[in-house]
């Protein structure tokens, strides 16, 4: 079965991203951490729509569209992450910074995000609505799971919580996996409509979000 133009594509863009990700992280720049991920995810957040718009990738649009605006707001469940509970460090502190959280998190997000929301967006169209909030759960919790249990290896953050697995902060991962789940279910709602719209379900996901962190934070953190 032949493989459709747009995951092609896709998987084009990605090997792209990779391959400049790792010449940014492995050559002597000498620039901080923080500078040589701000370079990679303006790179990722450029070329997303760019392709879509020369290869009429629609659906590209909306989902990037979508958890751009998402992934600035999420600058917000991080700094209080960092400042308000104490259980997440940004290990390099230096500019360009957003309060505590290195402005490059305002695009970092994006990239899992539209991972996860158009392998959704795409098996709940050959597979089903069910099938496609199951693929996004399990898809969830691979991608940000292994985010969490590596980045620290770059010097970009690590957990200070109490309860963790091989780095992996375990009250964080409910709610990461509930933020692939509302993203796509908003993404999804707000196809089609207006900025405005977009941002609000976009400010909608992130609210839930920081609610879940915050809950499960003190169930796992506190409680346990």
């Amino acid at each position: 079965m032949a493989i459709d133009k747009s995951i092609l594509d896709l998987l084009g863009v990605h090997i792209i991203f990779a391959v400049v990700t790792a010449a940014l992280l492995l050559l002597p720049l000498g620039l901080s951490i923080n500078v040589l991920l701000l370079v990679a995810v303006v790179f990722y957040n450029v070329l997303i729509p760019m392709i879509a718009k020369l290869r009429n990738h629609e659906e590209w649009l909306e989902i990037w569209i979508f958890v751009a605006m998402l992934s600035v707001l999420q600058i917000f469940p991080d700094w209080f992450l960092a400042e308000g509970l104490g259980v997440l460090n940004f290990i390099d502190k230096s500019p360009p910074m957003v309060g505590a959280v290195p402005l490059y998190m305002g695009g970092l997000w994006a990239i899992p995000l539209f991972v996860i929301v158009y392998t959704g967006s795409r098996a709940r169209e050959t597979r089903g609505e069910t099938a496609g909030y199951f693929v996004v759960a399990i898809l969830s919790l691979a991608v940000f799971g292994l985010a969490e249990a590596t980045m620290w290896m770059l010097g970009s953050w690590e957990t200070l919580a109490q309860v963790v697995v091989a780095n992996v902060a375990l009250y964080i991962l409910v709610p990461e996996v509930i933020l692939g789940l509302t993203a796509l279910s908003a993404c999804e709602e707000s196809k089609s409509s207006g900025l405005p719209t977009k941002l609000l379900a976009a400010l909608r996901v992130m609210v839930i979000y920081i609610g879940n962190a915050s809950l499960f934070y003190l169930i796992v953190e506190v409680l346990l």
